[in-house]
């Protein structure tokens, strides 16, 4: 390399370098990822059958009512105590403690359901999983499981 092509080089980082500082280039970040609320509550929803009946019952819910939330180890709330019992209710390989604490046993029986709809096992309940998760609801026929 010659010294003249050294030198543009270098000149040409350091005013790069100085564009950068000023302000006057910038840099696009990269578009940062929606994450997924946690699901703290639950709503009630209603489904109506072909035949007119209607079923309604808890299904999770983020702060603002959105289904679209997650839930995994750690958590703790109503929404865990809905899924627990839509779980044993709704898929009958499954019995596990309805007590609102997303442990090992509910992380477990969520995989089974994961698996069992053909949808990758990692034993968290989101987006994936809300598309097909079935929930326990209730109405004057008696209870059914429906997705939501």
């Amino acid at each position: 390399m010659s010294i003249i092509t050294g030198a543009r080089r270098v000149a040409a980082t350091g005013l790069g370098s100085v564009l950068l500082a000023t302000g006057v280039v910038g840099v696009a970040a990269p578009q940062a990822q929606a994450v997924t609320p946690i699901c703290t509550k639950t709503v009630s929803k209603t489904w109506t059958d072909g035949y007119g009946y209607k079923f309604s019952g808890p299904v999770a819910a983020a702060s603002n009512g959105s289904l679209n939330c997650q839930l995994g180890p750690g958590n703790s709330s109503s929404a865990v105590r809905a899924l627990q019992n839509s779980i044993n209710r709704c898929y009958n390989f499954a019995d596990i403690a309805v007590d609102g604490i997303y442990g090992p046993g509910t992380k477990a029986a969520v995989a089974k359901v994961q698996r069992y709809h053909g949808i990758s096992d990692d034993g968290l309940y989101g987006p994936s999983t809300r598309a097909v998760f079935n929930w326990i609801i209730v109405g004057s026929q008696g209870p059914a499981c429906h997705d939501f």
